[in-house]
């Protein structure tokens, strides 16, 4: 790998080269990617974290794994535990699903062969980016927001299906013993729940300035990269929001266009690769399940993506799904970094009432999701 070792350093060179020779732009990139932190980044993320830590420290892992593994033992080979990160990589966004399996792994709810197929497909990106950024601010559809959005989903749930079949066949019950178990002595007094607080607010915030900084860093590594037709695509491996950015404002064929979009929504990019292994290196937990899921969750996005928009501009549905507006009309320049319209009103309550509605939908499909999971565990399945 020596080879893999010196293109690292020749790219860190030339980045520091362009840091030195064009300071202003690198400053730029910067400061937008800063204000992105702090405007969407951390509001989003950061009550996810903390959320995740409680929940499977009160017993969510324990619940789900008594009325959910049903279902997800024979699609995912997990236990009915993998479901808290299954809806919560639905429902939050980027890194959240693979946090909280991380911690379901380090709690003792899951072994590590489960933690590693529920990060093949638990972590994917959020309603709030596919359908608020993607589909509204760069697309000018809400609706297009919402079918990518579904696809995926569909895509994520069929990449942990093939994933776990593809695996290799080890016995689950050999890695029963999690040596991150803290030992629990029966003289160990319980914790009581602001000590249970105080401990997910202080791992979400290590988390949480991790994810800032990977967004930071690669802010500027995409200020670097000089202009050229293939730029939207080498951004969207690097970091997906730039990238894909550019790709929407690309005159191509939109069913190509779109499915390229899925695809590397999917994916996800370089960035949040190593957000993610930066969470689970602390585990013990090799990325390469990860990153195998993650090829996986591309290759069945493009294809449902491709095959969808198909089928939709046959039927005349398409054109109507992306509207006649440009999709540079929907969006708010602010120092470097893109605002959603919807989001920059003039009008305080009105981009308000819009991230709550937002919210309010993804808490909808998280309960939605759980009693789907339930009701299909009592009454089809045996265990």
């Amino acid at each position: 790998m020596k080879w893999f070792k010196a293109v690292v350093v020749l790219i860190l060179c030339y980045v520091t080269f362009c840091l030195v020779m064009f300071p202003d732009a690198c400053i730029t990139a910067v400061s937008g990617a800063l204000k992105l932190c702090v405007t969407a980044v951390i509001p989003t993320l950061f009550p996810f974290f903390v959320c995740s830590s409680l929940l499977i420290a009160f017993g969510l892992g324990e619940f789900g794994s008594r009325f959910l593994s049903g279902v997800m033992r024979p699609l995912f080979k997990v236990s009915g535990a993998g479901a808290v990160a299954v809806i919560l990589g639905v429902v939050s966004g980027y890194p959240v699903g693979a946090s909280c399996a991380v911690e379901l792994y380090k709690t003792g709810k899951i072994t590590k062969p489960e933690a590693e197929r529920l990060l093949s497909f638990c972590n994917n990106s959020g309603p709030l980016f596919i359908i608020g950024t993607v589909g509204f601010a760069m697309n000018s559809s809400v609706a297009l927001g919402g079918v990518l959005y579904i696809i995926h989903i569909t895509a994520a749930i069929s990449a942990g299906i093939i994933y776990a079949k593809i695996s290799s066949k080890k016995n689950i019950e050999n890695n029963l013993i999690n040596p991150l178990i803290v030992d629990m002595s029966p003289d160990k007094k319980p914790k009581k729940l602001i000590e249970f607080f105080g401990d997910a607010v202080s791992k979400s915030v290590i988390t949480i300035l991790n994810v800032c900084g990977f967004v930071v860093f690669f802010a500027v590594v995409e200020k670097t990269i000089p202009e050229f037709i293939g730029s939207p695509f080498i951004n969207s491996l690097l970091e997906i929001t730039g990238g894909i950015n550019g790709m929407s404002s690309m005159g191509i064929e939109p069913v190509l266009k779109f499915s390229l979009i899925s695809m590397f929504l999917a994916m996800s990019g370089l960035s949040v690769f190593l957000q993610v292994s930066s969470i689970i290196s602390s585990a013990d937990i090799s990325p390469k399940s990860y990153a195998v899921g993650k090829l996986i969750h591309g290759g069945v996005a493009f294809i449902l993506t491709y095959v969808v928009m198909l089928v939709l501009k046959l039927t005349g549905w398409l054109q109507q799904i992306i509207g006649s507006g440009s999709a540079a009309s929907a969006f708010a320049m602010s120092e470097g970094w893109i605002v959603p319209a919807a989001f920059n009103s003039t009008c305080p309550l009105d981009s308000v009432l819009q991230y709550a509605c937002l919210m309010a939908g993804s808490a909808l499909w998280c309960l939605l999701s759980m009693a789907v999971l339930a009701v299909a565990s009592a009454f089809f399945c045996k265990d």
